[in-house]
């Protein structure tokens, strides 16, 4: 009896698997995800803003139901921890689209590629329209018409090719931020057109993230993410070694946040708005 297995005969192609992750060659320390993406590191540094963005939002509260008396809108240093929590999501906006644009070589049927940008697009576009109702329903008077979630809706458009610039869009990006600050004329005061952000004065708004300047945070995102890319995504030895000492169970915490980062955006403040309300109610 022969008891020796039959040789399977397999042809050249059965070995050119299609490759699940983009081509580049992370460390396992920031492995990808199998079907995505996405790099463990980045969903990690996406989680930390969405923590320094809750605690904003509860300091923010706190003064809302005069509990504190924190001048957030005016004092320098918690409009610049604002600003640094908005620039940190939207360059890890630009790195995703770098991420996304490595991977797409790899994908066979393009229109794969097409639709998953759309859903995503769709998922935004629809968080901000609730968004802007609930703050109307809050703050008639102020609501968010054109916050962080409705830009990221429009630069994801104007910037889903930049990372094919390089450095170019680091440049442009440059340019953006510093056409933004410096120019600004009362023609763009109207809600109609301070959105482009060339207003003089700022809009009465909960939030308020116009197109410029912040579509060059974006672009140098871009720019970055994908230079970063073509050095397959290695860290330098700070980074790598920061990422490695941190507790293994922060780094799930953190990447796992900033997977559901739009989800936890769109629930945090109504929990955080109800649990000071019952407080106050029955305190």
């Amino acid at each position: 009896m022969n008891t020796k297995r039959p040789r399977t005969h397999r042809s050249k192609n059965a070995t050119r698997a299609r490759p699940l992750a983009p081509p580049v060659k992370a460390n396992p320390q920031i492995a990808i995800r199998d079907q995505s993406p996405r790099l463990d590191i980045v969903d990690a540094a996406r989680g930390a803003a969405m923590a320094m963005m809750i605690a904003y939002h509860f300091c923010f509260d706190l003064t809302v139901y005069g509990w504190a008396r924190w001048a957030m809108l005016d004092d320098p240093r918690w409009v610049a921890w604002r600003t640094i929590i908005v620039a940190s999501f939207l360059v890890l906006v630009g790195v995703s689209l770098a991420l996304r644009d490595a991977r797409e070589p790899t994908i066979a049927d393009r229109h794969v590629a097409n639709r998953a940008f759309v859903r995503r697009w769709l998922q935004v576009a629809a968080a901000a329209l609730i968004v802007t109702t609930g703050s109307a329903l809050l703050f008639p008077e102020s609501f968010i018409y054109f916050g962080v979630l409705h830009f990221v809706a429009v630069a994801l458009w104007i910037c889903r090719r930049a990372p094919r610039m390089g450095a170019w869009a680091v440049a442009l990006g440059i340019a953006a931020i510093a056409l933004g600050v410096w120019a600004h004329d009362s023609t763009f005061d109207p809600r109609s057109v301070n959105w482009i952000g060339f207003a003089e004065h700022k809009p009465i708004t909960e939030d308020y993230v116009p197109l410029l300047p912040w579509v060059g945070v974006v672009l140098i995102g871009c720019g970055l993410g994908a230079l970063w890319t073509r050095r397959d995504c290695r860290l330098s030895p700070l980074v790598s070694s920061t990422w490695r000492v941190l507790p293994r169970h922060l780094r799930i915490l953190f990447a796992a946040s900033g997977r559901w980062s739009l989800t936890i955006y769109l629930v945090h403040q109504p929990i955080l708005f109800g649990a000071m309300a019952l407080i106050k109610r029955f305190a």
